[in-house]
């Protein structure tokens, strides 16, 4: 995001909020424009820094990669 809307060259926001909680069983009912992915998975992100990118994949409890991004 860049000034409130979606810019390739923006920010990427990751979050995870199912830390040590219940994991949901249904997507939200108010999905916001902002977020594209959601879903209930146990993951974490490895996060790789280049000089000039980075690039961040999301893997789940069971070690398989279900996410990633470069930039």
């Amino acid at each position: 995001m860049l000034a409130g809307k979606i810019d390739r060259m923006g920010i990427v926001y990751l979050g995870d909020g199912a830390s040590s909680v219940k994991l949901p069983t249904s997507e939200p009912d108010d999905p916001r424009w902002y977020i594209e992915k959601t879903g209930s998975i146990r993951h974490f992100y490895l996060v790789t820094l280049y000089s000039d990118q980075r690039h961040i994949v999301a893997i789940n409890d069971k070690g398989e990669i279900f996410d990633e991004i470069y930039q």
